[in-house]
């Protein structure tokens, strides 16, 4: 604790010491860890303010009588005003300054992470989560960026963290790759760029309704484990995760597992099963198998009618089997705004199947939305690489350090 706090602390127990119920060294306790400060930007006018609520140590008859009692300033204090319940001390702001100044110097990275307050709990926080055969672009950025932040917050308030890399390696969209790649592909270009050559091959592809329709086919064929379909398939994953590597790796970001789709397309079918048995879905005429959920209105579906898995069952089995791998107490998804109502209908499933998985995980702590880059499209091939990006901020940062010698050579220190 600051010495400012504590001195603040002492004075308001002077102050209430008269007053409270039970006049023991309990309070001075109480009033220590019930105050709080708002540390905002110096020109705001909350800026070193400490407020106290007084509901919980004085009796209602006290409060009455401490209300008519008069402050005075110190060193420590510019203010004292009591507002209705509350008492709003205005601290000293140079001293507060100072304070925090020296704590930083003295504390370092550990500046604000004293005491860590969820010791044991575990969490799983899964961000960035790209398509295999797709390149990171500027679209994924939000999502790495804010998901490799909230892990670093997390741990520091000792929470063990596990960081999971969610790849989209199974379903239509795949296929239309895979199918395009046999008429639009080459294994030459393949070897030269893979990536960006994947990402020609998928916008075309995109645009030839045959090779959509094939895809379908080609799909179904992966889940039945066909071997040829899934070598290509296997060959593309290599590369894809090869080629994220090396930009994470520029990014200073490591995840502690890379997991994907295709592992959990087969116990898909079983949760399905499992969703039936508990009336939570049923198989309708056409062999389709629809989510009935409580609490939510829109129908949809969970499997196809030739038995295939769609994102949302592949999303549920991975949620099921990670709580019985890691038994996590908090579960968090990193992931842009408009995939909100698909996370829902998550949330809503995994606490109708096994209300266990998420506790009392609200829906807010489960999904922590992100606004959308718009205007980018790897179907239409409008992207900006993130490797690019990185080079591009590298040669402007250079650029702008050589104006400054000083700047420039201290970074060449550190980096």
């Amino acid at each position: 604790m600051s010495l400012l706090k504590r001195n603040i602390s002492f004075k308001i127990f002077d102050l209430l010491k008269r007053y409270a119920v039970k006049n023991d060294e309990n309070l001075i306790h109480q009033i220590q860890s019930s105050t709080q400060t708002k540390r905002v930007d110096k020109s705001s006018k909350f800026f070193a303010l400490y407020t106290l609520d007084l509901k919980n140590l004085l009796a209602p008859n006290d409060l009455e009588n401490f209300k008519s009692f008069s402050f005075n300033s110190d060193d420590y204090t510019e203010s004292i005003k009591l507002d209705r319940n509350k008492l709003i001390i205005q601290a000293n702001k140079t001293l507060f300054k100072r304070e925090v100044i020296e704590s930083i110097f003295k504390q370092k990275s550990n500046y604000g992470f004293e005491n860590p307050i969820s010791k044991h709990s575990k969490t799983i926080i899964e961000f960035s989560s790209p398509n295999i055969a797709k390149p990171l672009h500027a679209g994924h950025m939000r999502s790495t960026f804010l998901g490799n932040f909230l892990s670093n917050i997390h741990q520091k308030l000792g929470h063990h963290v596990t960081k999971i890399n969610y790849l989209g390696d199974w379903g239509t969209q795949y296929g239309i790759l895979a199918v395009g790649f046999k008429k639009f592909g080459s294994f030459n270009e393949l070897d030269k760029s893979p990536i960006k050559h994947l990402l020609d091959v998928y916008v075309k592809a995109n645009q030839d309704e045959d090779i959509k329709s094939k895809a379908l086919d080609y799909f179904t064929k992966m889940e039945d484990k066909d071997p040829d379909s899934l070598k290509m398939w296997s060959l593309f994953k290599k590369l894809s995760i090869r080629e994220l590597e090396s930009v994470y790796e520029k990014l200073n970001i490591k995840f502690d597992v890379y997991e994907s789709e295709s592992e959990y397309y087969e116990l898909a079918k079983e949760y399905v099963k499992k969703m039936i048995e508990f009336g939570l879905a049923k198989k309708l005429d056409n062999n389709t198998i629809q989510a009935n959920v409580k609490d939510y209105d829109k129908k949809f579906i969970v499997q196809k009618s030739d038995g295939s898995t769609l994102y949302i069952t592949r999303d549920i089995a991975a949620l099921c089997e990670r709580k019985k791998k890691y038994n996590f107490n908090k579960i968090v998804y990193v992931v842009d705004s408009s995939q909100r109502e698909h996370f829902l209908k998550l949330y809503k499933i995994a606490k109708l199947l096994d209300h266990k998985i998420l506790g009392n995980l609200s829906f807010e702590q489960f999904f922590v939305p992100f606004g959308r880059i718009t205007n980018m499209s790897t179907r239409k091939g409008k992207v900006e690489f993130l490797n690019d990006l990185i080079t591009e901020a590298k040669l402007v940062a250079h650029e702008s350090m050589q104006f400054s010698k000083s700047n420039y050579l201290f970074y060449f220190r550190v980096v």
